[in-house]
């Protein structure tokens, strides 16, 4: 069985500095670039937020590689859900899903500095992007019958890709999957594995109205059970 903490604990051997008036560190992959050197722009002041939701909030970073900037996002998280071990769980799963080319590229962790800045993780920037709820509330004029196909398709392609591999995206929304609008496609990316698991499903006891709320988990999450590729499928329909 693959260990999801430790396919982000092997990037420990690579770091490099991150830039918020305290020194933070970042794991890397080792066959990233070489970052060693380099830095990631993290003032607030300067971050341009992308998203936000319950357990995080995504905003638009700075890693500077050979004194070019490149732009990444910041997922930071908020309390509760800021510990170390969930966020590595977090970035663990886009490593292992890097290979199915439908999420967005891992650089590493950014962890808590003693000033108690937010730890969180350093992605891929997918450019042009909105998200699949955006797309259907505004039902733009250039997205034709074929593309709402094609986005169809890449919906099931991508989660068969991802339970395929022995994951459970357990919150599959279309607030967690970027579209790219600038592409003939339309190619989709899968963005959110902070509620993942490997191998087998997860309990997500909520309330009555948190049920009402969550209209794209299926019946059995609601009453208490496990999610499975069934609760998958039915996130899927759901969207559809």
């Amino acid at each position: 069985m693959i260990d999801v903490q430790k396919e982000v604990q092997t990037m420990e051997d690579n770091r490099i500095v991150v830039d918020k008036d305290t020194e933070e560190e970042l794991n890397l992959d080792p066959e990233e670039e070489k970052l060693r050197n380099s830095k990631v722009d993290t003032k607030a002041e300067q971050y341009k937020c992308l998203g936000t939701g319950v357990t995080s909030a995504v905003f638009e970073g700075r890693v500077v590689i050979n004194n070019c900037f490149k732009s990444v996002a910041v997922k930071l998280f908020k309390q509760p859900f800021d510990n170390l071990e969930g966020i590595s769980t977090d970035a663990g799963f886009l490593k292992m899903l890097e290979t199915t080319g439908i999420t967005p590229k891992l650089f590493g962790i950014l962890q808590r500095t003693s000033e108690g800045n937010h730890p969180g993780i350093v992605q891929e920037l997918v450019q042009n992007s909105i998200t699949l709820h955006q797309l259907i509330v505004g039902q733009p004029h250039f997205i034709t019958k074929q593309k709402w196909y094609n986005i169809a398709y890449q919906l099931a392609f991508g989660l068969k890709s991802i339970n395929e591999k022995g994951v459970l995206i357990n919150d599959l929304n279309s607030d967690n999957v970027l579209v790219n609008i600038n592409t003939d496609e339309c190619r989709l990316t899968f963005i959110d594995m902070g509620h993942a698991s490997f191998m087998h499903g997860k309990r997500f006891p909520m309330t009555t109205e948190e049920a009402i709320i969550y209209s794209h988990l299926a019946p059995e999450m609601k009453n208490g059970g496990e999610t499975s590729e069934s609760s998958e499928v039915f996130a899927l329909g759901w969207m559809f």
